[in-house]
């Protein structure tokens, strides 16, 4: 079986390569996983954390980054936003 498909929505500021959101998510429609750190340093050079996200905060994620990617704020603060998305 193929697995569903995967949208990665990527926001960051140009010139200083920093990023309005600080969590990784894992969202589905009814659930999700919040990671503390990127997937490349889990368990790397920190301790990190992976833990499932209760409903509220599953809610409030998705109304915040909704907003972010729908809305598409062209700036954060005073510097220029970025957006990439690509589909697995």
């Amino acid at each position: 079986m193929d697995p569903p498909t995967t949208n990665i929505h990527i926001v960051g500021n140009g010139s200083q390569g920093t990023h309005p959101i600080h969590d990784r998510w894992i969202i589905t429609n009814d659930s999700g996983l919040r990671l503390g750190s990127s997937v490349n340093s889990i368990g790397y050079l920190r301790i990190s954390e992976i833990s499932e996200m209760s409903h509220s905060s599953l809610v409030s994620a998705c109304e915040n980054f909704d907003s972010l990617i729908h809305q598409t704020p062209l700036m954060w603060g005073d510097e220029r936003l970025t957006f990439n998305t690509f589909t697995l």
